[in-house]
């Protein structure tokens, strides 16, 4: 646990017809925070999570 490895990471946004508009990548990647929902029994509700990433560089590429 609490162990992790440096890696690529590849973030492609989609438009409304679901064709790529920008791809984001990360070299050498590692998560800095995560964070979820606490979900209560009895409750309809969205389960969300979000996670933050450090990285040691950015490209950025419109399609």
């Amino acid at each position: 646990m609490n162990t992790f490895s440096k890696s690529t990471v590849i973030i492609i946004l989609l438009d409304k017809a679901g064709k790529p508009t920008m791809t984001l990548t990360l070299q050498n990647a590692w998560p800095t925070k995560i964070t979820g929902t606490d979900l209560k029994t009895g409750h309809n509700e969205i389960a969300v999570a979000s996670i933050e990433l450090g990285h040691e560089g950015i490209t950025i590429a419109n399609s």
